[in-house]
C-alpha cells in the first residue's frame, strides 16, 4: 500500500489519493520521533568545549535562511512552469510503481 497513489497518469488531468491507514501510521510515527527527540534534547550530560566554535559570535540567521528556501522554491517552480519536460519526469517518476 502506497502513501499517495496516482489515478491518472494524463499530466494536466492528474488527481492524487490519500489512503487514511498509511498516513495514519505516518502520523503516530512522526509523533513519536517528535517524543524521542525531546527526551533526547532534555537529558542530563555534559557540554564539550570547542575552540574552533569560540571564535565565532552566535548570529541570528533566521530571516536569510527564510529568505534562501522561498527564493530557491520559487525559482524551482518557475523553472518547472517553463520546462514542461522536468515537470513531466517528475511526474512520471513520483508516480511510478
Amino acid at each position: 500500500m502506497e502513501l499517495l497513489k496516482c489515478k491518472n497518469t494524463n499530466l494536466l488531468d492528474t488527481q492524487i489519493s490519500v489512503e487514511p491507514i498509511p498516513l495514519c501510521s505516518f502520523f503516530r510515527l512522526t509523533c513519536r520521533i517528535q517524543l524521542f527527540l525531546n527526551y533526547i534534547e532534555l537529558r542530563s550530560g555534559t557540554s564539550l568545549r570547542d575552540p574552533i566554535l569560540d571564535f565565532f559570535s552566535p548570529h541570528d540567521m533566521t530571516w536569510l535562511t527564510f529568505f534562501l528556501i522561498y527564493f530557491s522554491l520559487t525559482i524551482g517552480i518557475l523553472s518547472l512552469y517553463r520546462h514542461r519536460t522536468l515537470f513531466a519526469f517528475l511526474h512520471a517518476y513520483s508516480c511510478s510503481s
